[in-house]
């Protein structure tokens, strides 16, 4: 009895031994099997299969970039209406906080059209390229951060780049709206225009573009033209209780040639009442432009 036990056991053993073998040399065959297909099947692939990829990847890439470029022309061709719209009433508010009532409606009226060839050969170009900074920022920070981060972010971005770009244009415009007779630039034109510059474009072109599209979302407006309209007035409001004291303290810097003053001094000097004047000028002006320079932004891309 005892004997017959022991050789079941061994005989038992022997059968796992071999049937484990089998099993590992099926799994061994059936993995080179499919090694062999996949490989066959790798290498009769269609070549116009591979190629079809990657033009679809070429073609994806493409697209995103000529949305950029077709965002970027229709931005131009908008602001070249709106930049002249909002010339008039920047001209009749600058002239208005530096000159005071010692101006004619003929003298503005010479100066609107002196100021805007620094507009239209300076700064028109560059805020179109400021659009398309906002388009591309937008496709290169969305995996990063949240969707409303992302639109002000890339709207700050834009308006840093408009206002380190169209310093030296801004600075002849102001100097025509004002009849300034100083010509040439030197170093702290620049460098003393920039800072009230960039605090008066960076908040006005975000509420302008990341106010703009927030403030559309909640109007119940389907006409691309007039929900755009709204919001931009409305935006542009928002944006002046910081633009329009930063643009009077540029320009009383522009026309004084006083860039050593500090900001607190300044606003000490012009005084609060002052140094508020234009600001329904610009905010309506301002978002008149954006109206256009978004609408046709929008319809091109």
């Amino acid at each position: 009895m005892k004997k017959n036990f022991l050789f079941l056991i061994l005989w038992s053993i022997c059968l796992h031994n071999y049937f484990t073998s089998a099993l590992a040399i099926e799994d061994d065959e059936c993995i080179d099997y499919l090694n062999r297909v996949i490989s066959r099947e790798i290498h009769t692939q269609p070549n116009h299969v591979l190629e079809s990829a990657l033009d679809l990847d070429i073609k994806s890439h493409n697209k995103g970039w000529n949305k950029h470029l077709n965002y970027t022309l229709g931005a131009f061709g908008g602001a070249v209406i709106g930049s002249f719209f909002v010339n008039i009433f920047d001209t009749i508010a600058t002239r208005k906080f530096a000159l005071g009532h010692q101006t004619s409606w003929q003298a503005t009226t010479k100066s609107i059209f002196k100021s805007y060839l620094p507009v239209l050969g300076g700064v028109v170009p560059m805020r179109a390229l400021s659009f398309g900074v906002y388009s591309i920022c937008q496709d290169g920070l969305e995996d990063y951060v949240s969707f409303s981060l992302n639109k002000v972010l890339s709207a700050a971005l834009s308006g840093t780049s408009l206002a380190i770009l169209t310093t030296p244009a801004e600075v002849m415009k102001t100097r025509k709206q004002i009849d300034s007779k100083i010509s040439g630039f030197v170093i702290k034109d620049l460098t003393g225009s920039f800072i009230p510059l960039a605090t008066r474009i960076v908040p006005t072109v975000t509420c302008m573009l990341a106010g703009t599209e927030a403030i559309e979302t909640i109007l119940p407006i389907d006409n691309i033209f007039f929900s755009t309209l709204i919001a931009s007035l409305t935006a542009s409001s928002l944006s002046q209780i910081i633009g329009t004291p930063a643009e009077n303290i540029r320009t009383y810097r522009i026309k004084e040639m006083d860039y050593q003053t500090s900001t607190i001094n300044l606003i000490k000097i012009i005084k609060f009442r002052k140094i508020y004047a234009g600001f329904w000028h610009r905010a309506f002006a301002l978002g008149t432009q954006a109206t256009f320079t978004l609408v046709a932004a929008k319809i091109a891309s």
